[in-house]
């Protein structure tokens, strides 16, 4: 069965992104951070050896031809899926993008944006798990 790995992630907006942070340090230094966090775990999809990447994003605020908005097609132009999140919350959200994988008979894999202690080893092993398993977890350093 094929392999899917989705990324998921707010596009890169002033003001709504890492809001708890940003109380802290401002919201132009969480963007920055924010920023450096996707950059980091598109490159971690990359190298996961999944079939397919997925990137499913959050577009509230950005302007359209904003550089944020550009990302959904640049990662189009790699061959990427990509696709607005559907549904009321998170939780909806991350149930339609598994679902959708799931009825298109590939095995996903989802992850956020800020996983800087993912390496692609832990990905593998994780689509490797689902071949006997219906739900693979793995603990989030920030809670």
């Amino acid at each position: 069965m094929r392999t899917r790995l989705v990324v998921f992630a707010k596009l890169a907006v002033e003001g709504r992104v890492k809001t708890r942070l940003a109380a802290s340090v401002g919201a132009v230094r969480a963007l920055e951070v924010h920023r450096r966090l996707l950059v980091a775990t598109l490159a971690l999809a990359r190298a996961s050896g999944a079939d397919a990447l997925e990137l499913s994003y959050d577009a509230a605020g950005a302007a359209p031809g904003s550089d944020a908005a550009a990302l959904p097609a640049a990662r189009a132009a790699e061959g990427w899926r990509v696709g607005l999140q559907r549904g009321a919350d998170l939780g909806e959200r991350m149930h339609q993008a598994l679902a959708a994988a799931l009825a298109e008979g590939e095995r996903p894999v989802l992850i956020g944006s800020a996983c800087p202690a993912l390496r692609p080893a832990d990905l593998r092993a994780a689509f490797d798990a689902l071949d006997g398993a219906d739900a693979v977890f793995a603990p989030a350093e920030d809670g």
